[in-house]
């Protein structure tokens, strides 16, 4: 199944609410988004969602006890019609450390690959610099933004890539991490180069 058009507008916004929203109210979120929208993997994710303790009944991926209930959400989410990532705002970089199945497939990347990296991996010579500069001026305020960059797949594939960012705090008020939506969309004028 490729994921080369974008999901309809109201599941990216959903799944951004539910990922910015309190942990204690998560499951509930996950279970409206379910029954708004016809998801292919709404059985696999409400099956989760009701063998999974509240808290991360997983075996924890080594992770800060922080992060944990932030990468558990995401882990519900692995089946998402659009890529989720989480990445570390605090930490040099901000390495990728969590990237969901969708995203793994939009972008051709395995795990290996993306564990730790920063996602301008994907940037190429027509990523728009300006573009880049909303990302960056976002980071630096901690606010969120939504930003279409030209990308590209590991086997070289160009494609559109609509990137939604979301700051998450920690308990301090500062920014700890990102979690980010993203999907393949039409370019406006055609893949540059003519290509795709």
């Amino acid at each position: 199944m490729t994921r080369a058009t974008e999901p309809r507008p109201a599941v990216r916004e959903a799944l951004q609410t539910a990922l910015g929203g309190a942990p204690s109210s998560f499951r509930e979120r996950v279970r409206r988004l379910l029954a708004a929208h016809d998801l292919t993997a709404a059985a696999e994710i409400r099956r989760r969602l009701e063998t999974t303790p509240a808290r991360p009944g997983f075996d924890g991926w080594g992770l800060d006890t922080r992060v944990r209930p932030l990468a558990w959400q995401a882990w519900v989410l692995d089946h998402a019609p659009v890529g989720v990532t989480l990445t570390g705002a605090a930490y040099h970089d901000n390495p990728l450390q969590y990237a969901n199945l969708a995203f793994r497939e939009l972008t051709g990347h395995d795990t290996t690959r993306l564990s730790g990296a920063n996602p301008r991996l994907l940037q190429t010579e027509t990523t728009d610099c300006e573009r880049v500069a909303d990302f960056v001026e976002a980071l630096r305020t901690w606010e969120p933004v939504t930003v279409e960059l030209d990308n590209e797949r590991a086997d070289g594939t160009p494609f559109r890539n609509r990137v939604s960012l979301v700051p998450v705090a920690g308990d301090d008020g500062t920014v700890e991490h990102w979690f980010g939506v993203q999907a393949a969309v039409a370019w406006p004028e055609g893949p540059p180069d003519g290509e795709g």
